[in-house]
């Protein structure tokens, strides 16, 4: 959003990256030691999740297509890919795959502790490269005028390829612990993101678009969705 890319497709890649966690442990967990197995999780992951968003940020490279409109077509291919791969490899016909093996265990009796030294450490790497780094100047440039970035002498397409890559794999990674992370239940569902991807935009323009901003403003958006949800 701060180069003006209007990515709405955060629910598909996250979904892709669970796809991908979800192959890795269907055709590995068991047969193979579990870090093996969780390390290939997570670079599927990333990979399915970036190649997700790296496909409409080409199409607008290229051709200069309406990106929301394409992001969020993409969120609904990849809900049919989902449900193939799961009415293919599943044994039940519930719509879900459970998985037991080759997943995240919790660490010291804790199943959140890792998301959330995870969540720390995305937060603090992207206020630091968006704040201090020259891609992450780049960016503003980019969002503040095109021309300008152009002028400039910035490659405005290399930039906008590389944001959504780096976009769509911490979305990718969310897909995954959504999986194979330390939860309670691992199981895939084309209903994982949960809505994730479009709070995720809500959440990101009411802290205005800093990263630290959205870290308190999630945290308040995940006490309303769940305080609401809790009966007395």
């Amino acid at each position: 959003f701060k180069m003006r890319f209007w990515n709405i497709g955060g629910e598909g890649q996250i979904l892709m990256g669970a796809l991908g966690s979800a192959v890795i442990i269907t055709f590995m967990g068991g047969k193979y030691p579990d870090t093996a197995t969780i390390i290939l999780s997570l670079v599927l992951s990333l990979a399915f999740g970036i190649v997700w968003a790296v496909i409409p940020a080409l199409f607008k490279a290229k051709w200069n297509t309406n990106e929301t409109l394409l992001t969020l077509m993409m969120n609904y291919i990849s809900v049919c890919i989902v449900d193939y791969f799961i009415k293919s490899e599943a044994s039940s016909g519930t719509g879900t795959m459970s998985f037991d093996k080759g997943v995240v265990g919790p660490i010291g009796n804790n199943e959140f502790i890792l998301k959330i030294i995870l969540v720390a450490i995305v937060t603090i790497f992207m206020a630091v490269y968006l704040r201090y780094s020259k891609h992450g100047y780049e960016i503003s440039v980019v969002g503040d005028s095109q021309n300008t970035a152009r002028y400039a002498g910035m490659n405005v397409n290399k930039i906008v390829i590389r944001t959504m890559f780096i976009s769509a794999g911490i979305a990718g990674l969310a897909g995954m612990f959504q999986v194979s992370g330390s939860a309670t239940s691992h199981t895939l569902a084309d209903g994982i993101p949960g809505g994730g991807g479009f709070t995720g935009i809500t959440v990101a323009w009411l802290a205005k678009l800093n990263p630290i901003g959205i870290f308190v403003v999630s945290c308040l958006m995940g006490i309303l969705q769940k305080g609401t949800a809790v009966a007395e």
